[in-house]
């Protein structure tokens, strides 16, 4: 064994000693008692490893914790909690009806014709086109190109 497998290996030494039987663990102790340069950085390790274990206590954590971690995964799972009670059910369904009231006046906006105007501006604009001019009016100037047929190659 070289020093970066014995370093592999007791990056995951645990620091109650639970390890110190196994085979694999026992060699890599062996070797960085051995060697100054490894004996060295595993006592920095264990070091570091001690101040992170004492930091992690020192953390309180809120009592809801885990059933706000169960339900992050109902919803990545799509299996939604249910209701508790028939005010949230009716909260859920008010907004649900909502939300798809909002998506059908939105979609109803945006079929209307001419960028979101009227009909009846659409209508009589149209009328106004189709209305043959008056005598002896000028024809009214077309605001597109002109037609141009298309070529017919064979």
């Amino acid at each position: 064994m070289d020093k970066e497998q014995a370093r592999f290996i007791l990056r995951s030494f645990r620091p109650d000693g639970a390890d110190v039987n196994d085979a694999d663990f026992a060699e890599a102790l062996a070797l960085a008692m051995e060697n100054r340069e490894l004996g060295e950085w595993l006592a920095g390790e264990r070091a570091f490893d001690a101040a992170f274990a004492k930091a992690l206590t020192a953390v309180d954590l809120p009592e809801t914790l885990r059933e706000d971690i169960l339900g992050c995964l109902a919803g990545e799972r799509g299996d939604f909690p249910q209701a508790e009670d028939h005010r949230d059910a009716a909260l859920i369904g008010a907004l649900a009806l909502g939300l798809s009231v909002g998506a059908a006046v939105m979609m109803r906006r945006r079929s209307t014709p001419i960028g979101g105007r009227s009909r009846r501006l659409h209508r009589s604009r149209l009328r106004r086109r189709l209305r043959p001019p008056a005598p002896g009016a000028s024809p009214p100037r077309s605001r597109t190109r002109p037609h141009r047929p298309r070529r017919v190659t064979s």
